[in-house]
């Protein structure tokens, strides 16, 4: 921890080992962390604006964690800055600044940022917030920049280096070796022809979190990384907690805002609650990809801390394995309590580092036996995978690595999936062991998202309350003319096997909520009454891995009449479910949205914003103005 002379912490530091390419900025409370120290005496050297630089020698050994507290002194008045030339084909108009300053090629590959814009925002006297650059003194939009001798209003993108060998990315793309899968969108169902629409439950939201890193990026995503499902699911719903059963379904319906004469139903499911305090030990097996490719972007680094993150969740009567794989797989932490262990745990954790090949089947495959090895019938069995799911060496494709997590999940051992990096990433594979593991498939593009997933989501959900969970609603033919299930498309089950219990279908952890939107045609002068019941189907996993579970089924109607007369009268939670789905809809390239405009999407995450007052509904309206904006360059390209 970095702090003044009267205790208080000195946010933005620059900490650096000296003769080293090891450094980090100090967060908001002071505090930093550096990992890969080398054994011995190393000189650490701290500098923050305003403050004499400090350095002092630091002793460290494999054996244990080093704890450094540092004391800059009373705050003095810096006489000077140091400057430094850029050297462009263009100059800067200088008269009005006081600073210039250089970040040389080596220089920038050796910071831990993703970006030229993180990259100048680690510089003394910058600071760095929501892709903009705030420079002490004066405004973002005061700013100019000049790379490579071209001027402009605010810093581009470091170029993405192609995977593929090169200097360009094949086929105008922005990125050239994401791997996604189109499962096709749902069409418009005559009630006359089929009432009944079944699906299994899904509660991932990785596709909302792998789309927004694109706009962060300055890019459109592919149509195909888009599924509206997890869009919708992303979003805290607002339904009631409650301990006393295992689900409700819960249902509410408005006039769709975007399809004109239409109704948009929402079908929620709300898994009862588990208090931490309440919930099974857990053994897990930390599966981790260490391959060549993880030091894109500084991707294992972030695994790093998020693997930290959920240690620190744990309870002491938890066990934790770690496995590696680059080109092969190895075990580098034997099954260990938290208890006595936590300090090994995190010191296995610190020594990551990448390197070789990505053979993701012998990783996998050891993780797997890891587990079996340290199984408890009465504990919850879980292996947490993180990587950027792409596999060179070995079975590479994801058929060929899905048996495996089916057959183990079958028998108790549960498989959620991590996704990190761009530039080379694999959605479909990362997207698919999670379903065939009977796990979540999340995806983290920042620390702030490794928060929510492994503190919140990962944690609060690891015990299994429902295994082979479908739901089906079945629609009133004399009062419905036909209806759509927004989403959901890869998660289809033919509507004789909503009983049938030897189907696989999905899983939901404690405390999980899952939600489906449709949109409904009402039949004209239809007599007021039920419109759809809905069905849940599921398994209780008390005995998994020992017998078959003990499956429940429970419904509810829902009539014309709850319906509510206006979209505006509706909870502000609906809305924004509304305009999130319209929102994935448009990015996909929907037929049933061809019409649809970003702006109309926009007005309604607005209004619900302003009620919600939520972090995640403000960054929905957000990602909406980058995509308007986004698109009308796109369409201007388009008209040249």
């Amino acid at each position: 921890v970095i702090t003044d002379a009267g205790g208080q912490p000195v946010p933005f530091a620059n900490v650096m080992l000296q003769g080293f390419k090891i450094g980090t900025l100090t967060d908001e409370q002071g505090r930093f962390v550096l990992g890969r120290v080398p054994v011995g005496i190393a000189s650490l050297r701290v500098q923050a604006l305003g403050y004499e630089t400090r350095a002092l020698n630091v002793q460290s050994s494999a054996e244990s964690i080093v704890t450094v507290n540092v004391a800059l002194g009373d705050a003095t008045v810096a006489k000077t800055l140091e400057a430094i030339v850029v050297r462009a084909e263009r100059r800067i108009d200088v008269k009005s600044s006081s600073t210039q300053q250089n970040i040389s090629a080596e220089r920038l590959r050796s910071l831990p940022v993703d970006n030229l814009t993180q990259a100048l925002g680690s510089k003394a006297g910058i600071v760095e917030h929501g892709q903009e650059l705030y420079f002490r003194g004066g405004r973002s939009g005061a700013v100019k920049f000049q790379v490579d001798g071209v001027e402009s209003s605010r810093p581009s993108l470091p170029a993405v280096v192609p995977t593929t060998g090169g200097t360009a990315l094949p086929n105008d793309e922005a990125y050239d070796s994401m791997f996604f899968k189109n499962y096709g969108v749902n069409p418009f169902i005559a009630t006359d022809e089929d009432r009944r629409s079944t699906f299994a439950v899904d509660v991932d939201a990785g596709s909302y979190t792998l789309t927004r890193r694109y706009f962060e990026l300055g890019h459109l995503p592919p149509t195909d990384a888009v599924r509206v499902e997890e869009f919708v699911n992303f979003f805290p719903q607002g339904y009631p907690q409650f301990e006393n059963e295992d689900f409700r379904i819960l249902v509410d319906g408005a006039p769709s805002p975007f399809g004109r004469d239409y109704q948009l139903l929402r079908v929620g499911i709300k898994g009862r609650a588990i208090t931490d305090l309440n919930r099974k030990p857990a053994r897990l097996t930390f599966v981790i990809d260490v391959s060549g490719s993880m030091a894109r972007e500084d991707r294992l680094e972030l695994v790093k801390q998020a693997l930290h993150l959920l240690v620190g969740r744990l309870h002491d009567d938890d066990r934790v394995g770690i496995v590696i794989y680059g080109t092969r797989g190895q075990v580098l932490l034997e099954p260990t309590a938290l208890e006595d262990g936590r300090r090994a745990i995190l010191e296995a954790i610190d020594r990551l580092s990448p390197e070789g090949s990505t053979n993701a089947e012998a990783g996998i495959t050891l993780g797997y036996e890891v587990a079996r090895r340290d199984f408890e019938r009465k504990a919850i069995n879980r292996i947490v995978l993180c990587s950027d799911g792409v596999a060179n060496v070995g079975l590479t494709g994801p058929k060929s690595i899905l048996e495996r997590a089916r057959t183990e999940a079958d028998q108790g051992v549960h498989l959620s999936t991590i996704g990190f990096g761009m530039g080379n990433y694999n959605d479909v594979l990362m997207e698919q062991l999670a379903d065939q593991g009977d796990g979540n498939y999340y995806y983290v593009d920042d620390l702030r998202e490794a928060r929510r997933v492994f503190e919140e989501n990962l944690t609060g959900t690891l015990q299994t309350i429902a295994k082979d969970a479908k739901v089906q609603v079945e629609f009133d033919s004399s009062r419905v003319l036909r209806y759509r299930l927004l989403g959901f498309e890869n998660r289809d089950v033919a509507d004789r096997d909503f009983r049938n219990d030897k189907v696989d279908a999905g899983e939901i952890g404690a405390g999980h909520e899952v939600t489906a939107l449709y949109e409904v045609k009402l039949a004209p002068r239809a007599q007021p009454g039920p419109i759809a019941t809905v069905r849940f189907r599921y398994a209780r996993p008390e005995h998994e891995g020992s017998g078959a579970p003990l499956v429940r089924e429970i419904s509810k109607s829902f009539s014309s009449a709850a319906l509510s007369k206006r979209f505006e009268d509706a909870s502000a939670n609906f809305r924004l479910d509304a305009a999130a789905a319209e929102f994935a809809e448009l990015l996909r390239g929907s037929y049933w949205a061809k019409e649809g405009r970003y702006a109309d999407a926009l007005a309604v995450a607005r209004g619900a914003a302003r009620e919600l007052k939520g972090e995640a509904a403000r960054e929905l309206v957000s990602l909406l103005e980058k995509a308007a904006k986004l698109r009308g360059v796109r369409k201007d390209d388009e008209a040249k």
